[in-house]
């Protein structure tokens, strides 16, 4: 499940955005209606199709077309994205049944869309701040069974440590326009680089999701 979630995610002249990591702000309704693609650092892309009775599908789209991944309900608030599971498929397995909640953090337009978005925690400082996204998998009557807040420091040394529950990665980042790269140095010459977009100068987000098809 956590190779999922993690799918679902996901810095000049950056203002401050309320952070909604405490939980205090419950957010107004927003509409997703429509098919949101996006490409993930790793060059797949991923598909959200939000119907007008309130289920969805998530999962990619390749040279055969659109393979879901998780299927189900889904609520939408301007502070939280909340996936009502009802079918999900590990790797490359088939949809299977299964049931609980999947609740991210998400930043939403009217054409773009983040399902899982970094906010800043205060005010950040150019491109330096420390940014977080909180994902929660809860069981079928909405109980937590398990937090997770993922951390991206930026430091103005051009160092960052990504947090998260794989372990802490030390490295370096580079901007370009409003991309963030992330390099981290694993030895032998092989690093792993991992890029996200600013968007609208308030969160970061990989993928950023745009509005394909208005349903």
């Amino acid at each position: 499940m956590r190779n999922l979630a993690l799918m679902l995610l996901a810095v000049v002249g950056c203002t401050s955005t309320p952070n909604p990591n405490d939980g205090s702000d419950p957010g107004t309704p927003v509409s997703l209606t429509g098919n949101w693609q996006g490409t993930a650092s790793n060059d797949i892309v991923q598909s959200f199709v939000f119907a007008t009775d309130e289920s969805f599908q998530f999962g990619a789209v390749g040279d055969a077309g659109f393979s879901p991944l998780m299927t189900g309900t889904y609520t939408a608030t301007t502070t939280k994205l909340t996936l009502d599971l009802e079918m999900v498929a590990d790797e490359d397995g088939p949809l299977m049944p299964t049931s609980g909640e999947l609740i991210t953090q998400p930043y939403v337009t009217s054409s773009r869309m983040c399902g899982s978005a970094f906010y800043p925690s205060g005010a950040p400082d150019g491109v330096v701040a420390t940014w977080a996204t909180t994902t929660t998998m809860a069981d079928a009557d909405g109980n937590p069974t398990n937090v997770e807040t993922e951390t991206i420091q930026l430091s103005a040394d051009g160092t960052e440590v990504h947090t998260s529950s794989d372990g802490v990665d030390n490295g370096t980042y580079s901007l370009s326009g409003d991309t963030v790269t992330l390099v981290v140095d694993n030895g032998d010459g092989v690093q792993s680089v991992e890029a996200f977009d600013l968007v609208d100068g308030k969160v970061l987000c990989n993928p950023v999701y745009t509005l394909f098809v208005q349903l």
